[in-house]
């Protein structure tokens, strides 16, 4: 991003860990040359234009009187020479930027803007590169003229990235990187792949220590973490323990291998949603091949070219007796997705994977 004087737009949701990767990043990226400007945006700067470079500049001990004074001051601190041999290379970055109002948005790409010619092959042309991060609805949502407003800086877009939910994997290596007993490990796991992030597993093994150690909480101290404290620190976060259901049978090699490369399906049923999934299935095949007939009927209709009223009347006649079937087949087609949704899969993949 530095090097191209790129932009770029990152989008994830609350928790998985952006800024908490963006500033062990920043570090890294200081090493290898690259001036980072950063800024996490708040309701007190996001809004106003002034306030937002201002609290930029402040960081650099620059204080301008005017907006206009603090947009030249800007552009003076982020134009670096990323196409030049040995120039300085700048990266503007600001989290949480879906609190940005419209007028902040487009300062920054004013100033971006003005690195055109560099990006166009001015080697000696003054540039910086720029990353916004925010929620999933950044720059998605809020109305159609402020979703219209974004378009010009949406077309200058080098990368658009939509961050994904940590997965087992990593939810596993997060609490190992807390706890080492595997008990543990596998409950704080659980948590983050339940809430779909890392900082409700942050803040549940904080709470978890507390009570260890006799503070917040009912449960008993003594400064040994137990996964009874961990429970009642979920209880506490309004969260459920996730229980663990193991299912043994055994198979035969030959059924055996049509497990190989694939997932197991399980849909949790009690006796009389299985009659009713079974049941529902097969009207609906019944439907459809009810349906089939009725198409093949109106097709012979049509070909036959018969008097046309006649036509009209027996092509309505065939679809009256479609309509009805139709609804049925609608509302038994949604109760057996709404049971079928329930199904999780367990396979070689490590992550349990909902159907939607």
């Amino acid at each position: 991003m530095a090097e191209g004087a790129g932009l770029a737009i990152l989008r994830g949701t609350v928790g998985i860990g952006k800024s908490y990767a963006i500033k062990q990043a920043i570090p890294e990226m200081e090493a290898q040359g690259i001036n980072v400007v950063f800024l996490t945006a708040t309701e007190t700067v996001a809004g106003q234009v002034n306030a937002f470079l201002r609290a930029i500049l402040a960081q650099y001990y620059t204080d301008t009187s005017s907006s206009a004074d603090a947009e030249e001051a800007m552009w003076n601190l982020l134009a670096g020479l990323p196409f030049s041999g040995g120039g300085r290379k700048v990266l503007l970055i600001v989290d949480e930027a879906q609190k940005l109002a419209v007028r902040v948005l487009e300062t920054i790409r004013d100033l971006y803007d003005r690195g055109d010619a560099a990006r166009e092959g001015d080697r000696a042309g003054h540039a910086f590169g720029c990353v916004l991060v925010g929620n999933p609805t950044f720059m998605g949502k809020g109305g159609v003229q402020r979703t219209a407003s974004f378009e010009t800086l949406i077309s200058r877009l080098t990368h658009n990235v939509r961050l994904p939910a940590p997965n087992r994997a990593e939810c596993i290596s997060f609490a190992l990187s807390i706890w080492q007993d595997e008990v543990l490990v596998r409950e704080l796991a659980d948590l983050g792949m339940a809430k779909g992030n890392l900082r409700s597993m942050a803040i549940a093994a904080r709470r978890t220590e507390q009570i260890a150690d006799g503070g917040p909480g009912d449960g008993p101290g003594g400064g040994i973490v137990t996964i009874q404290h961990l429970r009642q620190a979920i209880k506490m976060m309004g969260g459920q323990v996730m229980r663990e259901i193991m299912v043994i049978f055994p198979l035969d090699d030959g059924k055996a291998l049509i497990f190989d490369g694939r997932d197991l399906m399980i849909v949790p049923l009690s006796e009389a949603e299985r009659l009713e999934l079974g049941q529902g299935m097969n009207d609906v095949s019944e439907f459809l091949t009810f349906s089939v007939k009725c198409l093949a009927t109106l097709k012979q209709v049509i070909e036959t070219k018969q008097d046309p009223a006649a036509q009209v009347a027996e092509i309505a006649k065939t679809l009256d007796q479609l309509l009805s079937p139709s609804r049925t087949a609608r509302e038994l087609h949604d109760r057996c997705r709404k049971l079928i949704g329930r199904a999780i899969f367990v396979g070689q993949n490590p992550e349990n994977r909902r159907m939607n």
